[in-house]
């Protein structure tokens, strides 16, 4: 009996935690906690775990459109804790003549760098741990984002990933030339751009490159994955290690070619 007691105290204890915690994220289980909900659309959400620091607990940051305000959207930045609260908040970039594109979040030390194309530029900003413009070194002066790839063509497929020094490696294709190219650069976290001006191209095939992908590496490395069609059945998939710590020692560590992923094999591979 006195075990029977014990353990039905316990479930008790358990589940009357877990309400608490539950009640505490979000008003109703079935919902999930609401981030932003002003009039218009707010979408294309990315969201990184945010670490402890000074007065905020651990939680995530949340990078995301809004719409309402702006039709070519508004870029935003939340801080959310481990309650679901919102607890710090800023507009990374409100820029009402140029539409934007994709954007991407990632850990840089206690802080963030948001990546973000708008009107065929990516801008990259380093973000404090409320979310607010850091505005030293090379990041001064650009409080809604620095330019780093400034070519005019519209860009397509961004991805970015840390470069492993709370910097990050970044990665798109456009078609500066006859076909549509990957691209990548590497911005340090001081907001310097290390791989020469407007990045370095991943493979120089005259063929379209599609569907670009990136993956954290080693530190200062990354790999790229893409499509083309090079192969004689079909679409194939492909890989290259991009490595370096600035333009000079920039590297293609698998070969001037890459490797195939998925050659040759019939029909296509995406």
């Amino acid at each position: 009996m006195v075990r029977l007691a014990l353990l039905a105290a316990t479930t008790f204890l358990l589940c009357t935690t877990l309400f608490s915690a539950e009640s505490q994220f979000t008003p109703n289980r079935f919902k999930n906690t609401a981030v932003a909900t002003g009039t218009g659309n707010q979408n294309s959400s990315y969201s990184i775990f945010a670490p402890s620091y000074g007065a905020y607990t651990a939680g995530v940051f949340a990078v995301y459109r809004d719409d309402a305000t702006n039709t070519y959207g508004t870029l935003k930045l939340s801080r959310i804790d481990d309650t679901g609260a919102v607890v710090a908040g800023s507009v990374v970039n409100s820029d009402a003549s140029n539409y934007l594109g994709k954007s991407y979040i990632v850990l840089s030390g206690a802080y963030s760098i948001v990546c973000f194309e708008r009107g065929g530029t990516i801008y990259a900003s380093r973000r404090d741990a409320s979310g607010a413009a850091y505005l030293s070194s090379s990041w001064s002066g650009y409080p809604s984002g620095k330019p780093i790839i400034t070519t005019s063509y519209t860009k397509y497929d961004l991805n970015m990933v840390s470069d492993g020094a709370n910097g990050i490696i970044m990665a798109w294709r456009e078609k500066r030339g006859s076909y549509y190219q990957a691209f990548v650069q590497r911005v340090d976290v001081n907001g310097y751009a290390k791989w020469g001006l407007n990045g370095r191209l991943v493979w120089s095939g005259s063929y379209n490159m599609l569907n670009i992908k990136l993956a954290p590496s080693a530190s200062g490395s990354a790999i790229v994955t893409w499509t083309d069609d090079r192969g004689p059945f079909g679409t194939d998939i492909y890989a290259q290690r991009v490595y370096g710590a600035d333009s000079a020692s920039f590297s293609l560590l698998w070969g001037s070619s890459a490797i195939g992923v998925s050659t040759p094999m019939p029909d296509n591979q995406t």
